[in-house]
């Protein structure tokens, strides 16, 4: 499975504690050269950081379509532009972005994405974590994660982990 990844779900499970999340839900991920330089600017995460790209499981690729990325990056960050771009150029299974504008753009094109949300109740299914609202919580709290009232009553639903008083 190819899993491409966007600077954003990275950094918000590096705020968190959660980065094992990644690695625990896939094998292999491919991040854009970009990607690993906006990580990198993360001020007192650089030793996670590094020791995310550094693990096995992480693959830092280049691009090779780069009239495409040029194209992308008139209307997105470099990070979104070349994560979009990878996911092009190595058909890939799932793109791992939050921002809504390089969401929208990937889904023009036909990829299938998912985000930092997303991610969180796909690792509740598999049994990486017990409780979605926590790390929601977190996110919020500690990294500046914005999440919507009615996505995170949504996301609450999904996770099957809603309660009447989530919304008094």
């Amino acid at each position: 499975m190819i899993i491409i990844s966007d600077t954003s779900i990275i950094s918000g499970l590096i705020l968190v504690g959660r980065i094992s999340l990644l690695t625990e839900l896939f094998d292999e991920i491919i991040v854009p050269h970009a990607v690993q330089e906006e990580l990198l600017k993360l001020e007192n995460y650089e030793t996670d950081v590094k020791q995310f790209i550094k693990s096995n499981q992480v693959q830092i690729m280049e691009l090779s379509r780069m009239v495409f990325y040029a194209e992308l990056l008139k209307i997105l960050d470099k990070g979104e532009a070349q994560a979009i771009t990878l996911a092009i150029e190595l058909k890939a299974d799932l793109l791992l972005i939050d921002e809504k504008k390089g969401r929208f753009i990937a889904e023009q094109l036909e990829l299938k994405i998912t985000g930092l949300l997303g991610l969180l109740l796909l690792a509740k299914q598999r049994g990486f974590i017990d409780n979605v609202k926590q790390v929601m919580d977190d996110l919020v709290h500690k990294s500046g994660f914005w999440i919507g009232e009615k996505l995170y009553r949504t996301v609450l639903r999904k996770a099957d982990e809603w309660s009447i008083m989530d919304i008094i």
